[in-house]
């Protein structure tokens, strides 16, 4: 913003350390990364919590469609989480 304010808060305030965000394209997602947990946020306000395998989360990344996830974890792992099934209460 021109005041050099924050917009708006994209996650709860941690008591851990945040290892990254990730934002799709379209404005619609944003995620965030604390130790094996992803908070997936929409823009509405809908919030998801995801785990992440046996590891910490490293890196996030959205598709350039906005439909998928992925998380990269200190495990060496590589997961792909598929949005509209998370929002359908598939994962």
């Amino acid at each position: 913003s021109e005041t050099g304010l924050p917009y708006h808060t994209l996650a709860p305030r941690f008591e851990r350390t945040v290892a990254g965000t990730a934002h799709s394209r379209h404005g619609l997602y944003s995620a965030t990364a604390r130790e094996e947990e992803i908070l997936l946020r929409k823009r509405d306000g809908t919030l998801f919590t995801l785990r992440h395998a046996e590891g910490e989360v490293k890196h996030l990344a959205f598709s350039p469609d906005g439909r998928t996830l992925y998380s990269a974890g200190r495990d060496g792992v590589v997961l792909a989480w598929g949005l509209p099934e998370i929002e359908r209460g598939r994962r």
